[in-house]
């Protein structure tokens, strides 16, 4: 890695310590001596050189994440971490993308669907002018359903059709009304949401599970961890994927287990 190309001051603008020529921070407050105030131009090339570098480290782990994803954390545990992306930035840059993946998705879903429901209603009236056709009141009522608060209501809905009425059963109308009131796009982009932060806050907890489960071999819980985020990592890789092909192929696998989230 070509080492950083430094516009060093003579004296700290922080504290005024009177800089050495091997001084890339100040010992006194810290600061790094490198001088930002230089033209557009400059900084944009040292973005570009960045980036570049960052490409070349991220090819390399996105590799081995993909392929040998256990060898990418015993590559860290190994303190051989220079020619990869750091666990936390990897996992950052990485959800990231699956966001704008997600977003672009539901997007794209949301125009298409508008399109697909005026088609579909257009050609049944067609078919047959008498009936009363209108998907989204169909729609709208699940809504209502899932937005009733008050018990005897929905206990009268489960009623009609012989359902026992409790807790669970209440409960679960709603959550079913609430999965058939949403668009496709919408069942989609919940379950990516609430499965990306449900696996954000299960990561500490799956390296402390690791660390109970591998005491004898006496490794560090920051060891777990880097697993667990190269493993989160590698999920979100997948789900990324399959948004993917789904927008490529038009089949929307998740959908079946959106309802449980």
């Amino acid at each position: 890695m070509a080492p950083k190309k430094r516009r060093k001051f003579n004296t700290c603008p922080n504290c005024a310590y009177q800089f050495q020529g091997v001084d890339n921070y100040c010992p006194n407050c810290g600061q790094e001596n490198h001088n930002l105030n230089v033209p557009f131009k400059h900084l944009f090339l040292e973005l570009l050189e960045g980036t570049l570098h960052f490409d070349t480290k991220f090819g390399h782990t996105i590799k081995l994440l993909l392929f040998k994803p256990g060898r990418l954390t015993e590559q860290f545990v190994q303190n051989k971490r220079a020619a990869y992306v750091p666990p936390i930035r990897l996992y950052v840059f990485i959800s990231f993308i699956f966001f704008l993946v997600i977003a672009a998705d539901s997007l794209h879903k949301s125009e298409e669907t508008g399109v697909q429901a005026s088609v579909t209603t257009s050609t049944a009236i067609e078919e047959d002018p008498n009936q009363d056709f209108d998907s989204n009141q169909i729609r709208e009522n699940f809504t209502r359903i899932a937005a009733i608060t008050d018990p005897a209501k929905l206990d009268s809905i489960l009623r009609a059709d012989n359902i026992p009425q409790n807790n669970f059963t209440r409960t679960g109308l709603q959550k079913v009304a609430r999965f058939i009131s949403y668009s496709p796009a919408e069942r989609s982009h919940r379950f990516y949401k609430n499965v990306s932060l449900m696996m954000f806050l299960f990561m500490p907890f799956f390296a402390l599970i690791l660390k109970g489960a591998y005491f004898r071999q006496k490794r560090n819980y920051i060891q777990h961890l880097i697993f667990s985020i190269h493993f989160h990592c590698f999920l979100f890789l997948i789900f990324t994927v399959s948004v993917l092909l789904d927008a490529l192929f038009g089949s929307n696998v998740t959908e079946p287990f959106a309802i449980l989230i």
